[in-house]
């Protein structure tokens, strides 16, 4: 059992969640548009159905990539959801045994490449999701989803998720959303009726992010701190030869952010796990910057600018992404308003994502229609700020995105919609948060009245 475990003191407790505004996930685009939006969608799933054709697309794109594309067998775990996803909105059309065939392959990858991680995104959370979305309410892959349920407790059980001092500060893969303890935390808290080991888990989860998040810290000295040795690659030890503070919603401090809101909506109680909320909005609040069309914020704000607002406000801000820049952190800061409650933060979420908008397309700097750091990103926060705030301007944009993302559609591309890296770089990317299925998925939240259950894995809901 490791200190984490032991510090965590069992003093968690579970409150039913008071029932909040309610509302019905409604298709918010006008033929024919939305026919277009469907048909597209359709498209994507047709040319992914078999599993062995997945896997030679994903070489072809490992080919063409200039960058890690992060692609591995295990990512048909991803592809499965997005099948089931499929499968509710066209519930006659099959797709539910489409998203069990690639499930099985998944799965028997694993007995090659087993998850040694707990994580989100390429870690056990990813089999486990997708498991629990296609257990039709548990009634199937019950010995599998036990199983799998128990291997995630353990992994976070055992893992020693605070650095030591000496370390001197962390890595954005120990608390994010892709790797870290924000998306675990997210994915453990999607099960219906933990169990105490799970509980534990959560347990946890949340005294390591309640203690990264803890209030009055001082500037320059913020917890989340990433030294340059623990930086991910030679690209950002070169942007941040100092160290940075990360920003973003997938590898930054808005992950957290999300997460611990997730956990107070979904009735969980830990000393501290409000204050941590309000800290890190306000921390986020606090080091925005601003141009001609409202708010944004950098991607990091780094070391050697950290101590004074004059110098973080001169650092420049970056696409309007899920990923990084204002509509990701603006959905994490909507999270804690809902969960404060504070309408003053969830105003100031719309502020920042009206503002993202009100940028000319080519100065959002979205190169790609996907899910990850495109258009497809930006699409799915508008969709959920259309649906539980009022902002004209927002729902005015939800068919000029979809267009512009259509307007990328080619048939005769193998999978329909290329990831682009940078505006010259396509690549045929059957993952979904950076490739074809997650813009499908995008399409589909804006076209159907089905609820896009799948965005827990984004933070979104």
């Amino acid at each position: 059992m490791s200190e984490d475990v032991k510090d965590a003191a069992q003093l968690l407790h579970y409150e039913p969640p008071v029932p909040g505004r309610s509302f019905s996930w409604q298709p918010l685009l006008a033929e024919p548009l939305r026919a277009e939006a469907q048909a597209a969608a359709l498209c994507v799933a047709e040319r992914m159905r078999n599993s062995s054709s997945v896997l030679a697309i994903a070489q072809k794109a490992q080919e063409q990539s200039t960058q890690q594309s992060g692609w591995s067998p295990l990512a048909l775990c991803g592809i499965a959801m997005f099948y089931s996803h499929l499968a509710r909105c066209f519930p006659q059309q099959g797709w539910d045994v489409v998203a069990q065939q690639h499930l099985r392959q998944a799965a028997a990858w694993t007995q090659q490449m087993p998850f040694e991680t707990p994580g989100l995104f390429g870690g056990t959370c990813s089999l486990l999701l997708p498991l629990h979305w296609l257990s039709a309410g548990g009634t199937r892959y019950q010995k599998t989803l036990a199983h799998i349920r128990q291997q995630l407790c353990e992994q976070i059980l055992q893992r020693r998720w605070r650095r030591a001092d000496e370390e001197g500060g962390v890595a954005d893969s120990d608390y994010d959303v892709i790797s870290g303890a924000a998306g675990t935390l997210a994915g453990l808290l999607l099960l219906e009726h933990p169990g105490e080991q799970e509980k534990q888990a959560i347990e946890v989860l949340l005294a390591y992010l309640t203690w990264l998040a803890a209030p009055d810290q001082p500037l320059g000295k913020e917890r989340w701190y990433a030294p340059p040795a623990l930086l991910p690659t030679e690209q950002h030890r070169a942007s941040y030869p100092e160290g940075c503070f990360n920003c973003g919603l997938a590898h930054g401090i808005a992950g957290p952010l999300a997460a611990l809101s997730l956990a107070w909506r979904s009735g969980y109680r830990y000393p501290g796990l409000q204050e941590a909320i309000s800290f890190l909005s306000n921390w986020l609040l606090r080091h925005q910057i601003s141009d001609s069309w409202g708010c944004s914020w950098p991607p990091a704000i780094p070391y050697a600018a950290a101590l004074a607002a004059e110098q973080w406000q001169a650092v420049p801000g970056t696409h309007a992404g899920w990923c990084y820049g204002a509509p990701g952190i603006a959905y994490s800061l909507w999270q804690a308003g809902e969960a404060l409650p504070d309408e003053g933060l969830r105003q100031k979420a719309r502020e920042a994502v009206e503002a993202a908008l009100r940028r000319p397309p080519a100065e959002r700097r979205l190169h790609s229609p996907t899910l990850c750091h495109g258009k497809a990103g930006l699409l799915l926060i508008c969709l959920h700020f259309a649906h539980t705030g009022a902002s004209a301007l927002i729902r005015e944009h939800i068919p000029l995105l979809t267009q512009q993302i259509l307007a990328s559609f080619n048939p005769d591309t193998p999978l329909g919609f290329q990831d682009m890296e940078g505006p010259v770089v396509a690549v045929d990317q059957p993952n979904w948060l950076t490739g074809a299925p997650g813009v499908a998925l995008a399409l589909l939240a804006a076209s159907t009245d089905v609820f896009p259950v799948w965005d827990r894995m984004l933070l979104l809901s």
